[in-house]
Order: C-alpha cells, then sequence, then structure tokens
C-alpha cells in the first residue's frame, strides 16, 4: 500500500493562507501530499493555488440572514406547494419550487428528501414515508419537473437541469462557483423554510441518487440541526466510480479535480459526522462503489448501518428500502440500530475457506447469508455469490466459500435479515488470496445461460430507473402454446452470466429464444465486460411464431460498442441484459 507523506511542523512551509489548515493538507512548497479527509491514495500534485477546504465556501453564509418571501402556489389536504426565496444576486434571485407532504395528524419528523438531478423522488417513496408520520420536504433544486416554478438569474443559469456544463464536476475559479454548492445552498436555505414556516428543531436529510452527495454536504455544515443521513442508491465517491479501490495503488488526479473533490465533494463534509448514517446501494452500481462503503463509514463518527441489494444496480431492493424505514424510525427516537455483522475468514491447511461470521443477536434472527467474489476488480460487473450460513451459536455462524479457479482477490461480505425484515450489511472486505494455496471445486459448465424453470423467474433481475423497485416487475409470462418464460412489462432485465460466457469461443452463436405477440419485434441486447466495464449492444427484429418461442442468434461482430467496435471474444462478458421490455424470454444459450 503507497503511503501518503506526513510533514512535521518544522517542514511545513508557512505559507499564512493556508497555515492552520493541516487537517486538510499535508504539503511543502510544492507539492500536495495528503488529503486526510478523504481515505484515498493518489498521487502527488502541484500545489499552483490555494485548495479551500470544505469549511471555507461556507463560512460567510447564514441559511437564515435573508427573508425567504414564501408564497403559497397550491394546497390539499395533504400536499402544499411553496415558492421561497434562495438566494438574491445583482442579476436577479433563485427561487424554488417546496413541495410539503404531510400525514394526517400533526408529526415531529421533518425530512428533506433531495431526488437525483434527473427527477423528483418517486412517489412511492414520499408516500411510504409520509405513512411512517413523517413530514416530507421535496425542494425541486434544479428544475428538473417541466411545469416547475423554480427559476435562476442569468448568472446562476448553469443550475437549470441540461444547462450544467462543466459546473457540475469542476472546481471552476471558486468552490462556490459549481452546481454542488448552489444545490447545497438551495437544500439548507430549505431547512431554514423548515424552522421557520414548521417550527422544526432538528430534520433528517435523505439523499437519493444524486442527491446524497447534497445530503452529506447539507448534514456536514448543519451537523447540530440534521440528526441523521439516509443515503439512497448513492455512497460517496462518485469520481471514482471508474476506478477500482482494490488493490491499493496511487490515483493520478489533476489539480481542478483535486480541487473539486476537497471543497464540495459530499464525503469531505462527512468527516467526524457525529450522528447516525444509513446508506443502501445496490451491489453492482455504476453510479456508486460497494468496496468504498468501508471508507465513508471511517470518515464518520456516528453509528454507520448499510443494506446492499445483491446483483442490483443503481437501485435498491424493497426490503433494503424497508430496512432504511426501520432505521429512520430509530433515528428519530435517539435508538440504536442493530450492528451490522463482522466476518473474519479462516484458511484451513487442506485448502478450504470459510467466513466466521458474528451477528446481533438484539432481534430474533431469519439467516444470515454470506456473499463473496472473485477475480473480479471491477464492482460493477462481479458476480457475486451467495452462501446461506449454519449455525455454531448464540450469534455466531459459519460459511464455506468454494472456489472454481485460483485467484488473488476475494471481496466478501455477510448480511443479517431478521424475523421483522431488516436487513442489516456489513460493508465488503477484500482479502489477498495469492499466498494461500487454495482447494479448487470447479463448478459444472454449461452452455446454457439462462433458462426460466421452476423457481419462477430464475437469476433475472430488473434494471429500472426507479431508485427502489417495489415488488417484483419481472412476472412469469405464458406463449399461445402454453410455455413459459420471463416478462417485464416496465423495465429491462439483467442476468450475470457467471462462467458460462468464459467457455465459449469466439465461433459460437449467442441464441435467445423470445416470444411477442407483435411480429418482429425487436430484440435488443447489452453485454457488459467485466475487465473494462465496456457496452457492446446488438438489436435484431424477430419474426413472431403466434405460436411458440422464436430462436434469434447473435454472433460477435453483432454486437457494437459506442465507438463501433465489434466485440471479439465471448470470454469477457460478465452480464447480459435484455433491453426490450415486454418480451417473454425462455432460454439465453450458445451453441
Amino acid at each position: 500500500m503507497a503511503k501518503t507523506k506526513k510533514l512535521t511542523k518544522a517542514q511545513r512551509t508557512l505559507v499564512e493562507e493556508v497555515e492552520n489548515k493541516k487537517d486538510y493538507i499535508a504539503y511543502d512548497s510544492s507539492h500536495l501530499y495528503a488529503i486526510t479527509d478523504i481515505p484515498m491514495i493518489f498521487d502527488a500534485v502541484a500545489l499552483n493555488g490555494y485548495l479551500a477546504p470544505p469549511s471555507k465556501a461556507w463560512e460567510d453564509f447564514d441559511p437564515d440572514g435573508e427573508p425567504l418571501l414564501e408564497r403559497k402556489t397550491f394546497a390539499s389536504d395533504n400536499v402544499t406547494r411553496f415558492v421561497f426565496r434562495a438566494q438574491t444576486v445583482p442579476d436577479g434571485s433563485v427561487d424554488v419550487e417546496l413541495s410539503v407532504y404531510e400525514p394526517d395528524f400533526p408529526s415531529k419528523k421533518p425530512v428533506l428528501l433531495l431526488g437525483d438531478r434527473r427527477a423528483l423522488p418517486q412517489l412511492e417513496i414520499i408516500r411510504a414515508l409520509v405513512a411512517r408520520g413523517c413530514i416530507v420536504f421535496v425542494p425541486d433544486y434544479n428544475g428538473c419537473d417541466k411545469q416547475s416554478a423554480t427559476v435562476f438569474p442569468p448568472s446562476l443559469s448553469y443550475g437549470k437541469l441540461g444547462e450544467e456544463g462543466d459546473k457540475l464536476t469542476s472546481l471552476g475559479s471558486t468552490p462556490q462557483d459549481t452546481c454542488p454548492h448552489l444545490y447545497a445552498l438551495i437544500a439548507r436555505r430549505t431547512l431554514a423554510f423548515m424552522r421557520e414556516q414548521y417550527a422544526a428543531k432538528e430534520a433528517i436529510v435523505v439523499g437519493i441518487g444524486y442527491g446524497t452527495e447534497l445530503a452529506m454536504q447539507v448534514a456536514g455544515t448543519e451537523r447540530t440541526f440534521v440528526t441523521a443521513v439516509g443515503l439512497l442508491c448513492g455512497a460517496g465517491y462518485p469520481e471514482y466510480a471508474d476506478i477500482p479501490k482494490y488493490p491499493y495503488k496511487p490515483i493520478n488526479l489533476d489539480y481542478d479535480k483535486l480541487g473539486f473533490i476537497i471543497s464540495e465533494s459530499g464525503v469531505s463534509f462527512m468527516k467526524a459526522y457525529p450522528h447516525p448514517v444509513f446508506t443502501a446501494i445496490g451491489s453492482n452500481g455504476t453510479r456508486s462503489d460497494v468496496d468504498r462503503l468501508s471508507s465513508l463509514k471511517s470518515l464518520v463518527r456516528g453509528s454507520f448501518t448499510c443494506s446492499i441489494s445483491y446483483q442490483y444496480v443503481d437501485n435498491i431492493t424493497e426490503d433494503s428500502f424497508h430496512t432504511f424505514l426501520l432505521w429512520l424510525d430509530a433515528a428519530f427516537c435517539y435508538s440504536d440500530f442493530p450492528t451490522a455483522p463482522s466476518t473474519t475468514l479462516d484458511v484451513n491447511r487442506d485448502g478450504s475457506v470459510y467466513a466466521d461470521i458474528h451477528a446481533d443477536p438484539v432481534l430474533p434472527i431469519r439467516s444470515v447469508a454470506c456473499y463473496y467474489a472473485y477475480g473480479e476488480k471491477n464492482h460493477k460487473t462481479r458476480i457475486w455469490r451467495k452462501v446461506v450460513s449454519e449455525t455454531i451459536g448464540i450469534g455466531e455462524y459459519l460459511a464455506r466459500m468454494t472456489f472454481g479457479k485460483t485467484c488473488d482477490d476475494l471481496f466478501f461480505y455477510s448480511e443479517t435479515t431478521y424475523v421483522n425484515g431488516m436487513v442489516c450489511t456489513e460493508a465488503p472486505k477484500y482479502f489477498e488470496m495469492k499466498d494461500y494455496r487454495i482447494s479448487l471445486a470447479p463448478a459444472k459448465t454449461t452452455s446454457i445461460l439462462y433458462r426460466y424453470g421452476a423457481d419462477g423467474t430464475g437469476n433475472v433481475n430488473p434494471s429500472s430507473e426507479d431508485a427502489v423497485i417495489f415488488g417484483s416487475p419481472i412476472k412469469e409470462g405464458t406463449v399461445p402454446s402454453g410455455a413459459k418464460g420471463a416478462l417485464c412489462p416496465t423495465c429491462a432485465m439483467r442476468i450475470f452470466v457467471a462462467d458460462s460466457a468464459k467457455n465459449a469461443k469466439p465461433v459460437n452463436i449467442l441464441q435467445v429464444d423470445s416470444y411477442s405477440p407483435e411480429n418482429y419485434h425487436p430484440l435488443e441486447i447489452a453485454l457488459t465486460c467485466g475487465s473494462t466495464g465496456t457496452t457492446y449492444r446488438a438489436i435484431k427484429h424477430v419474426p413472431t411464431d403466434y405460436y411458440s418461442f422464436s430462436c434469434t442468434q447473435f454472433s460477435c461482430s453483432d454486437f457494437k460498442d459506442e465507438t463501433f467496435r465489434p466485440l471479439t471474444s465471448w470470454e469477457d462478458v460478465a452480464t447480459l441484459t435484455i433491453l426490450t421490455t415486454d418480451v417473454v424470454i425462455n432460454k439465453i444459450m450458445f451453441i
């Protein structure tokens, strides 16, 4: 592991404007060596200017200092909409639309809900929060709703969805001159609205997707008022989403990117955050990295709870969301939440590998499972294997891992499911296997990637734009002949192809058995490669049999990446996604 350099006071160059910032920056006269806020290893870069710590951007800001000038624009029994003044600048003002959802009884559970950039939060999420007795405040911080009353003056026009330019991820001239700062300012002004209009004494901030970055920044600057943070479909470090955390190696960052991370990234504001933090993400997210949950956990001082949705990408399961609701109840009551299970590895002399798991028995436990993956550093396409653990004592469990090939890298985590539906997961861990001789039990390989079976939908997972997938959108479909398959009317279906693709040769053909009542229906498929994360797509129009499944065949060269380069080999394919909705899939195989 690369080591960062920590300079003594005598070694540091005394630069007046940064001298008392040693908690954030260790430096000499020309190079930046360590950011202690963010536990990340990186190469030294030239210190050409002042890199402001997170607190610097907010030192002169008073969220309660300017009149809100609020006005009510809509009211019903449980929903009220306001427009309030977030900021006044020389060429105009930022006016923000705010929706307030209230339960049928007076509530002392205020929640600030910050949605993703591209859409307002799901109504199902809002309704679930209201059903728990929360009063939910939803600001349209970037005018993503087409009918929104949120407006920006010309000098801050980059706040509007679609007008961000490089303000979304680049520092610019100052930290204040960025989208994250502007959106966090709007969120902090929403907290001021909650205090002034609803007499809120404290609040919990919940972020969804990109909103998790804003939630962390707001919580870090409002530590007295914000008593807990919930992060759904995001867990910080989005700047490193394409950079594997393991094995450890220096990360090259230019000055602008490093400045943005120090001043405006969400995790920069979470150092020593003293209150509870909850995060729920998919195990294979593209905008969140399950491996870096441990980094976020090391930053905060309050309790840290996570729930990982197995084989999900940028969304979470209903079970994970239910766990979040239970955590929310506990956070409002200042109650302790069950601690995450803790897993250690034992490698026996015979080469067998066991996971020793300690689970918190504070509540009756339904089951404990261990998830592990090997031979894949890319978290996006990693194939997780699940093992149900055996009980060996009160709160003590044992699970055996099996390996089909030698490997250097092992990733694993455990999950406790309680009888009340709560799912508590530990942050994934990393273990180097190269120094161990592991017994191998090669898995039986098959040319079949997927076959609809008696278990209903097999190993197919939905891939949706919704943050929370309520229920299972994948259903059983029946064709006129009576044969059955998997059908998803509303979203794509993703399959992790495990070892099947690794044994296929380039000359093999991928055959998909599908059915749709629409003649010559389009069948679009995406393949994602594990080592590079590159996605290849192919589409064919399928003539309908009108009685049973039609067989559609794809060669390697039928799949093209975004630059129209063809796929040359099947062996690196990790996931297969049926992008066409409302098509019944019976079998996918190599021939």
